[in-house]
């Protein structure tokens, strides 16, 4: 989400200037962004998002430490050891997930989810 500075050193840490590089009205998410999205639905590894409610709908705290959920949870812009770039999410996806209905109410219930279990487990 931040922009380079001109002149600003290749490993020169970056501050946020409270500008946003916010995608064209007719972006896309990226594939890594729409496989992050099916694998929520069902995950080729750890639980998914239907699991993940089941496991908090009956207080198994602990179940969520291993459930690998944070995987969908939290989507990054970086490469997995174990998957590659097939998850990758360009800059753009996190603003057009910020206005995925389904993607929102989900982040929001595993958010509230890892609290009650750091909370409670």
């Amino acid at each position: 989400f931040l922009k380079k500075k001109k002149g600003q050193k290749k490993n020169e840490e970056q501050k946020y200037d409270g500008t946003l590089a916010l995608p064209d009205k007719d972006s896309k998410l990226s594939d890594g962004a729409e496989n992050m999205l099916k694998a929520r639905a069902k995950p080729p590894y750890g639980i998914g998002d239907v699991e993940y409610k089941k496991i908090v709908e009956s207080k198994e705290w602990k179940r969520l430490e291993y459930s690998h959920y944070d995987w969908w949870q939290f989507p990054w812009a970086g490469n997995s050891n174990s998957f590659g770039n097939k998850y990758k999410m360009k800059k753009s996806d996190y603003f057009l997930l910020l206005n995925n209905e389904e993607f929102m109410t989900n982040y929001i219930f595993g958010v509230n989810a890892m609290i009650s279990a750091k909370q409670n487990g």
